[in-house]
């Protein structure tokens, strides 16, 4: 669906603070570049205590302003998000519902918008573009996950790196690079992802496949595997990563 300016707000519902929020995304193209304003704001704080919000992990002003230009891989993304919306959609909000989505575009031939409630799709196309807008705003970094993979004295290692400003996948190892399929890539996550990973990190010593999401933060697979009763984790990751 073709479109020169598209207006979001979201905002939750039935969501306590400090959680409660609201955003506005404003996206304008000219057929060339994507030009972005965005705008973060978290609500109903002034109901609870500042020592409540930082007890949540969050600080005492964690609003957020930014405009700038999205990378343009992300038109089709977003083409195909307002493709899949239902804009005759009369469904009225309830009690139960979490989030909601108010759409508002404009194009040469048209003027259309729409809300809606707990619309899955929506949401994380939505959220893939914020985490593409943090990382063009240089407030966060892309996603690196490291493997290493011990088998008595060998010690392999490998990366894996998601950028969602640039929309790309890419697996290091042994000096080389090569960049995946982005789909593939996101599948990927969504089975690494799939574990809790609760238990305590270790310190990587024996047989077997380890993964970290944070520096020097290692899990042993099949300890993942066993404390939450899952399998083929090590399996998809060594046919992945191709250890």
């Amino acid at each position: 669906m073709k479109f020169d300016n598209l207006k979001i707000h979201y905002s939750t519902n039935q969501v306590p603070p400090p959680f409660a929020h609201q955003y506005s995304l404003n996206i304008a193209f000219n057929g060339k570049s994507l030009e972005v304003g965005f705008e973060l704001n978290y609500i109903h704080r002034e109901e609870i205590s500042p020592e409540e919000v930082v007890a949540e992990g969050f600080s005492e002003n964690d609003d957020f302003k930014w405009n700038g230009s999205l990378n343009t891989v992300w038109i089709k993304d977003i083409k195909d998000l307002l493709n899949g919306i239902d804009w005759n959609s009369d469904k009225e909000l309830s009690e139960f519902d979490q989030n909601i989505h108010h759409f508002e575009l404009k194009s040469e031939y048209t003027e259309r918008e729409v809300t809606l409630y707990d619309h899955e799709k929506v949401d994380l196309v939505l959220q893939e573009i914020l985490q593409a807008i943090y990382e063009t705003a240089k407030i966060e970094s892309p996603l690196k996950i490291e493997f290493l993979k011990i088998s008595g004295p060998q010690r392999e290692k490998a990366s894996f790196t998601t950028s969602f400003k640039h929309r790309s996948v890419s697996i290091s190892k042994n000096g080389k690079t090569t960049d995946i399929d982005w789909m593939n890539g996101k599948h990927f996550m969504g089975q690494l992802f799939q574990p809790d990973y609760v238990a305590p990190p270790v310190k990587p010593k024996k047989n077997g496949l380890y993964v970290s999401f944070l520096e020097n933060q290692w899990y042993q697979i099949d300890k993942v595997e066993a404390e939450e009763g899952i399998t083929g984790l090590d399996l998809k990751i060594q046919e992945f990563i191709q250890f």
